[in-house]
């Protein structure tokens, strides 16, 4: 409990420096309430999809933050964390994963290069997901 009260009154103080000095309202969003987990490898779309329509109608683009999933419903927000050096990017599920795929999510080139992943010039990489919101089934 005093753990808490002590960063609660940290953040408010920190919020009210910052109006004082600014003059300007400083806008404080909560983190959203993960949903759900998983953990696996991650993989990207081959440039040769850009333009395509995906499972659930809308166009592929590259520069995009986009993912296909297995199952999860379309739509679904995703917090995507790369293991070995847990840079984060959010993406929304469009697409379906090819049932032969042993990854749990293929990210657009936008959401890999976010993750520092076209970089290591590996196939896979080792994610954490989190659901933030589900999309409609």
């Amino acid at each position: 409990m005093m753990m808490k009260l002590r960063r609660s009154w940290q953040l408010h103080a920190l919020i009210l420096v910052t109006l004082l000095l600014t003059g300007t309202p400083v806008e404080v969003t909560p983190e959203p309430k993960v949903r759900k987990t998983q953990t696996g490898t991650a993989t990207y779309y081959a440039k040769r999809f850009h333009g395509r329509t995906t499972a659930s109608g809308v166009k592929f683009n590259q520069n995009a933050l986009m993912a296909a999933h297995h199952y999860w419903p379309f739509g679904t927000v995703v917090r995507v964390i790369n293991r070995e050096n847990k840079r984060t990017v959010r993406v929304r599920i469009v697409d379906r994963l090819a049932r032969r795929s042993k990854a749990i999510i293929d990210l657009s080139h936008k959401a890999a290069r976010e993750l520092r992943f076209l970089r290591t010039g590996q196939g896979r990489i080792p994610v954490r997901l989190e659901v933030l919101k589900w999309g409609k089934r």
